[in-house]
Order: C-alpha cells, then structure tokens, then sequence
C-alpha cells in the first residue's frame, strides 16, 4: 500500500531545489526521501534537512508558490531502511572499536524475552528500534542476574576543538502571540566566537503563524543601532530581510531583536532564524 504524507502546507521556487515547508514536521514524521507531487508536478527527493526544509533532486520545473502537497513514501520507507541499517553498522564498528560487541540486537521486548542466567555475565543487550517516529539507541549489560543501562554507545566525547572559521551560525528568536509594539525579543551577547551577517541576510528565515494586517518592520540592531530589518507585508505571514553591509559581532557584541511599532493587529508566533558565519 502506497503510503502518502501531506501534513502541513509547502513553498517551492520556480528553479530551485530547496522546498521549505510550514508545520510540516518532516524529520519527526522519518521523511528521508519519496516523491515530491504539487501543484501536478513530481520531483524526487534527495535529502529531508529539517522539520520544514527539503531539497529535491532536481529544480522544480513548476510555477513558485505555497500550497498542500504530497509526498509518495513507498520510496521514503526504503530510503528511511538503507539510513537506519548504515546508522546500525555505525554503532556497531563503535562498540566493537570500544571492546563491547553486541551480543544481540534487538528491542526492549525482544531483550526481555530473553532467557538468561549467572553464566551469562556480561551480555552485552544493543536496543535499536523506532518508536512513535523516534529512534532509540542504547546497550544494556547483564550482571548474571539483572539489566544494568542503558547507556550511551557514543562513548566518552573528546575534545570538541575550536569552532572553524565559515561555520554556521545562527540565532533563533521566537516570539508567542501578538508582541507589544518595540517590545524586545531577543537580547542575545556573543562570547568569544566571531559572527558575520552577510548583506542581505540570505540566508535567514521568518515566519508568523497569523499574517500581518498592515505591513510590520521588526528591528536587527547591534550595540543598540539598527544593521537590519524584517519586514512583514501587509496580509503575509513570510518575513523580507533586508541589510546593507555584512554586519560583525565579536566577543561582547549584543544582537537585539525589536518587535514592529506601532504593532499589529494580526501578527502572532513569529519565528526568526538568523545565519550567520563565523568569522
């Protein structure tokens, strides 16, 4: 049976391959590939990045625009397979390398079926199962006469070293309801990592979950002065960044987020993420 999942509403692009969605929930729902349909059109997936943001393997050929959509999992299910088996091999050459082989995998009902005695000491028990969309992962060990665990297969983490110039960085911002006009949404104070906004914010999102009446600017400042703004059209729900230069924040910098004044009437739950890189 053909399994189809169209949760939510998504947006494509006319040329492009990233599809960004609104309460679509991708990765909870384990949407690892599939068939891609909207508007008549079909374009195969090639990777599910986020709970909203997909990119398909080929430009959408379409017109742009935000509507339902559906997507075909029979494909998904096997991708979703093939990831979870190489995700297992993963943590089995981990084990194995920490000198804790599996002596079984399974789940927590296969491990309590199992019949085990005073002989048995040390069996090593790994759970790996998917329930209600999330997976588990964890190893237990038998004492001889009861399941210690689980614990984690990851092991002890090392050092995690110093953050890499061009690397990522954003910071999310989420306002619930309606914010008070010029109230403030984020104070947020850089430690020791340097952080670039390019000009335009490309590559930064906002939404709201209920459109703005009239047009509503939100305010991006450093050090208390305005570098950026997000703009909300009159009747829509997606935000327009816009920034004139690349904008640096060292060590002690402080980003403000700065609700629209006068505020609106409408706009309620807006959500801003803003990428950066650092620098």
């Amino acid at each position: 049976m053909t399994a189809i999942y169209k949760i939510g509403t998504a947006t494509v692009t006319n040329g492009l391959v990233t599809v960004t969605g609104t309460d679509t929930a991708w990765v909870t729902a384990l949407v690892t590939g599939g068939l891609f349909t909207m508007n008549g059109l079909s374009v195969p997936i090639e990777s599910v990045g986020d709970e909203d943001e997909l990119t398909l393997a080929l430009p959408w050929p379409g017109s742009g625009g935000t509507g339902v959509y559906a997507i075909v999992r029979d494909s998904s299910t096997a991708a979703l397979i093939v990831s979870l088996n190489d995700r297992l091999a993963q943590i089995i050459a981990r084990m194995v390398a920490m000198g804790i082989p599996p002596s079984k995998i399974g789940t927590l009902a296969e491990r309590d079926a199992l019949t085990l005695g005073v002989e048995d000491d040390q069996f090593i028990f790994l759970r790996f199962e998917v329930l209600a969309s999330v997976l588990y992962v964890g190893f237990y060990r038998w004492t001889g006469t009861e399941w210690i665990g689980p614990f984690d297969p990851k092991g002890d983490g090392g050092d995690p070293g110093t953050p890499g110039t061009g690397d990522r960085f954003d910071v999310a911002v989420f306002a619930q309801g309606k914010p008070a006009a010029g109230e403030l949404l984020l104070r947020h104070v850089f430690s020791d990592t340097g952080v670039t906004f390019p000009a335009d914010l490309s590559a930064s999102r906002a939404s709201g979950r209920d459109a703005a009446t009239a047009e509503a600017v939100v305010s991006l400042e450093k050090n208390g002065s305005e570098f950026g703004t997000v703009t909300f059209a009159a009747a829509g729900d997606t935000g327009t960044f816009a920034a004139a230069t690349p904008t640096g924040f060292a060590a002690g910098d402080i980003l403000t987020v700065i609700a629209p004044s006068p505020r609106d009437a409408t706009l309620a739950d807006v959500s801003i993420t803003l990428a950066g890189v650092r620098t």
